[in-house]
């Protein structure tokens, strides 16, 4: 017997002829879908289609077709690209579906579950007055926020449903942004909302999704630049998706109705000056609860105020939506919506809302056919802020006062 030698090497069997053939339909399929790419077109859809008719032929054949790297890449471009596509469009149609003209919806949007006022937070006395402060939890828009409770002397004896009551928001926004209270030591805002209380009316300040400090902590550490870029976009979207602070407006009205018992619910007036009194005409056009507005000052068509902005190149992509949305938030686009007496006040020399801004809007408020009331007060002089609190505001709780005692269904 032979005897094999254990370091010979096995014989080399003859190579087979590679009879396997490219797959032309994997190649086109993704010429395809790459020209659909560098296109934008409807390329990409063929190049899917012809993938997978690519990828069913190479692999039913056994082997004999080559090409699965390239239909498996076509179908990766392809979707890659219909998924992006489908994600612009959706945000495109999120932003404009929305006519300009149409109202805020806030029917789908629920108030917070209010604590009780008087141990949830901070509390102080000014000039007689009980001030309460304290912030509602939540993670949706309008449900976490600032509430001010101002309790004239004696509301707490009060009988039931027996006092006014007037809601104010904090100005001095740029109507793309909201607004904090600070603290309650801080006497930033007492001046617009001390004498409606020392009068009688139980006042409540609110704060405004979108303000600044909501952002401090997230945003810390990032370079001058990148921060204000980062933040200008933070609060846009918080403000507007707190509908231009039309929610904390209306969970303020809820925090009132269901948890100071004192107030009459048909005696509920909206307040604010300059920002603030764009959003009380605009909450006097969405909420049929309340009994009177006033606003000192307003900005009445944000989308003139913001004309130069908007036509900056590229502010749609910082602030999507916002030519849509400004004009949302106008109270002139609204106008013909407003649905409670008005008391409007401006002084000729303010600096900052011309006489020409808000005559188009006094104007259409006082013909309206069948409209509420308007009462119009514009004195000379004054400038922007202490025309309202030297004569805008105590003609605003003369107004109230008035109504009070003379209206019918008292």
């Amino acid at each position: 017997m032979a005897i094999q030698n254990p370091n010979s090497l096995p014989p080399v069997l003859p190579s087979q002829p590679d009879n396997s053939r490219l797959c032309k339909m994997g190649i086109g399929s993704l010429v395809l879908s790459v020209l659909g790419i560098m296109s934008f077109g409807v390329t990409a859809i063929f190049g899917i289609i012809f993938g997978h008719v690519a990828h069913s032929r190479i692999k039913k054949s056994n082997g004999m077709l080559r090409g699965k790297f390239y239909a498996v890449t076509a179908l990766i471009l392809g979707y890659g690209f219909v998924a992006m596509n489908a994600f612009v469009l959706y945000n495109i149609v999120n932003h404009v579906k929305k006519s300009p003209n149409e109202k805020f919806t806030l029917s789908t949007s629920h108030p917070p579950v209010f604590r009780n006022y008087q141990t949830a937070g901070q509390s102080t006395t000014i000039d007689g007055i009980t001030v309460y402060q304290f912030q509602t939890a939540g993670s949706k828009p309008g449900e976490r926020m600032q509430l001010r409770v101002y309790l004239p002397a004696g509301s707490d004896t009060a009988k039931p449903h027996s006092l006014p009551c007037v809601l104010v928001a904090p100005a001095g926004t740029n109507l793309l942004s909201g607004a904090s209270l600070g603290p309650l030591d801080d006497t930033a805002y007492h001046d617009e909302a001390l004498p409606y209380a020392k009068s009688g009316l139980v006042t409540v300040l609110y704060s405004i999704d979108g303000a600044e400090e909501d952002f401090e902590v997230e945003l810390e550490g990032r370079d001058a630049d990148s921060r204000e870029m980062a933040l200008m976009e933070r609060q846009y979207d918080a403000f507007k998706d707190a509908k231009a602070g039309l929610l904390n407006s209306r969970n303020a009205l809820e925090f009132v109705l269901s948890q100071l018992p004192m107030v009459d619910d048909t005696e509920i007036y909206a307040a604010g000056h300059s920002s603030a009194g764009t959003l009380a005409l605009l909450f006097a056009m969405h909420e049929p609860r309340l009994a009177g507005c006033l606003a000192y000052a307003p900005c009445v068509d944000v989308t003139a105020f913001h004309e130069e902005i908007i036509n900056e190149p590229f502010v749609s992509i910082i602030l999507p939506g916002v030519k849509t949305f400004l004009q949302r938030s106008s109270p002139i686009t609204h106008v013909d919506q407003l649905g409670c007496p008005l008391f409007f006040f401006h002084a000729a020399d303010d600096g900052i809302v011309t006489r020409e801004s808000i005559q188009p809007f006094i104007t259409k408020a006082q013909s309206l056919p069948n409209g509420p009331e308007v009462t119009v007060e514009l004195p000379d002089s004054g400038d922007h802020y202490y025309s309202m609190i030297d004569q805008g505001i105590p003609s605003g709780i003369e107004w109230i006062q008035s109504r009070v005692k003379t209206e019918e269904r008292k």
